[in-house]
């Protein structure tokens, strides 16, 4: 916050969401001309981001889903087979 001279905490966070939004075109880009990697390393790196960003992309918010949540509806919903 100190480097972009940044005091209110809800700028940072907004500095923040838009820094990462700029950066998924990118990121999605770069693993589409990536070949030294196999895909499925590049696939895993892409969930694992994604799923950090879900997961941490409200801070501090009591009406979204927790970890515990997301892991319960990941593991015990059942799928409709269609």
């Amino acid at each position: 916050m100190k480097e972009n001279n940044i005091s209110d905490e809800s700028v940072a966070r907004k500095h923040i969401r838009g820094f990462i939004r700029n950066l998924w075109p990118e990121l999605n880009s770069l693993a589409l001309t990536t070949t030294s990697l196999p895909f499925s390393v590049i696939k895993a790196s892409l969930n694992m981001a994604r799923t950090a960003q879900v997961i941490y992309q409200h801070g501090d918010d009591q009406n979204t889903f927790t970890v515990d949540d997301y892991v319960q509806t990941l593991l015990f919903t059942p799928t409709l087979n269609n």
